[in-house]
């Protein structure tokens, strides 16, 4: 019988607390003796390790960075950002909001930029307005450069609804997607997480509900929503329930349309050789929101040529 409180069975140190412990040998040879006694060791264990000049990615920026992944997107108020390194006001994360940028490239003036290092910035103090309400259209037609106090007073007069019928104040809008239960038992969308980009969705059934395999079954989640103009909603599967259940939206994707009000439905497919069961207020979906581009279509007699032309499918490789 082995003795486990024996010097040979004990074969790892914490490097935290210093408590000896037993791992077998392929674990200890595979982490290379990074071995901790216990989560909370490992936590402070990995702290220590990855801080500052420890971390393999100390100083590395954008792509050079192995959790770079673009250096534009749109942030959750629906504004293009670019990452500049060399940005004086660029945020945490190397970022620049473009409108900005392109303000700072067209519609500079001694009133409105400062000076740093010999080159002229847009000044924190002025803001830059998009003429149409557009967050996403910042062509330099578009944009215009006025102070804070000017662009709350232009707000004002546009959204007199927005001030403050005590106070006089200008009341910051902000998007809000408005949600109602259309039973009592229905549950509203949550967030996860604060960093969460989706609203979990929760179907609203009382018994549990079988669904067999390579079958469909349509849920309800009793609520119907008002989503703020100028996005729409995408419904996505959530990854747990779809890589441990084989459960997920039969339409893979679903839109729900601004001007919608109906209750959302849950169409959810079973892609397992199993019945799987969904049980009462359980969440199934997670909901995204993402803004529109308002285009309109325009008839025309040609369209601009390209290198691909009208090749179609697999014209471009397997």
């Amino acid at each position: 019988m082995v003795d486990k409180t024996s010097p040979e069975w004990l074969n790892c140190t914490c490097p935290i607390c210093g408590k000896r412990f037993h791992l077998k040998k392929y674990s200890v040879e595979k982490t290379k003796n990074q071995n901790c006694c216990s989560k909370e060791c490992s936590r402070e264990f990995r702290r220590t390790l990855m801080a500052g000049e420890n971390n393999h990615q100390y100083g590395l920026k954008g792509d050079k960075n192995a959790s770079w992944k673009s250096d534009r997107y749109i942030n959750h108020y629906g504004y293009w950002k670019i990452r500049c390194l060399d940005h004086p006001f660029r945020d945490k994360q190397d970022f620049v909001l473009e409108h900005r940028l392109v303000a700072e490239q067209y519609l500079l003036n001694d009133e409105n930029s400062v000076e740093i290092d010999g080159k002229r910035y847009l000044s924190p103090n002025y803001v830059v307005h998009h003429i149409d309400f557009n967050r996403l259209n910042n062509e330099v037609d578009n944009l215009v450069v006025m102070t804070k106090a000017e662009h709350q007073s232009l707000h004002t007069r546009l959204n007199p609804q927005l001030t403050d019928a005590t106070t006089g104040m200008y009341v910051r809008n902000q998007d809000v997607l408005k949600a109602k239960k259309t039973t009592p038992t229905a549950t509203l969308p949550t967030k996860a997480t604060e960093g969460s980009a989706g609203w979990d969705l929760f179907v609203d059934t009382e018994e549990p509900v079988t669904i067999e395999a390579h079958s469909t079954k349509m849920f309800d989640t009793h609520i119907a929503m008002s989503i703020p103009r100028g996005y729409c909603g995408l419904i996505f599967a959530r990854s747990g329930i779809s890589t441990k259940r084989y459960l997920r939206p039969s339409t893979c994707v679903s839109v729900i349309d601004a001007d919608y009000r109906g209750s959302v439905g849950l169409p959810m497919h079973n892609d397992s050789d199993y019945p799987q069961v969904v049980q009462p207020h359980e969440r199934v979906a997670q909901l995204v929101l993402a803004p529109v581009i308002p285009v309109e279509v325009e008839l025309v007699d040609s369209l601009d040529e390209t290198d691909r032309g009208e090749n179609g499918f697999g014209s471009t490789g397997i």
